[in-house]
């Protein structure tokens, strides 16, 4: 009989078979951390969790992509401030610049290259001449 096991957390760990009891024919032991019932397919953005109500699919967000939409939103506040001194004849670029920047980092998270941080969107004040 196949068997589906969960850690601690209810988190599917992987599957095995179950031993005939020795006292008991045709009576199958499940493991403890164990269930008989399969869990759901998953994707690459989910992760099978087990419960008392069974099974259930969690979605799940890489790390990277925290980060990156943490550093996107990070740099949307600094190119507001960079555009406005700009605009006060103070910043560094120019104010198309700074907009062509800022509606990158608009579309940075749908960007086939998210979340690698090597294609980030590049800042005005960070290219040299």
């Amino acid at each position: 009989m196949l068997v589906y096991h969960y850690d601690a957390n209810g988190l599917y760990t992987g599957s095995g078979v179950a031993d005939e009891s020795p006292l008991e024919p045709g009576v199958f032991l499940v493991p403890a951390f164990s269930t008989t019932q399969a869990p759901p397919k998953t994707t690459e953005n989910s992760v099978a969790v087990f419960s008392d109500a069974g099974w259930s699919l969690v979605e799940v967000e890489d790390k990277r992509i925290k980060f990156e939409r943490a550093w996107r939103d990070n740099e949307l506040r600094r190119a507001d401030i960079q555009l406005n001194k700009v605009q006060d004849g103070d910043g560094v670029g120019s104010v198309a610049d700074w907009r062509k920047y800022r509606s990158a980092l608009r579309r940075w998270p749908e960007s086939k290259d998210f979340p690698v941080k090597e294609r980030r969107p590049v800042a005005p004040d960070s290219v040299i001449d």
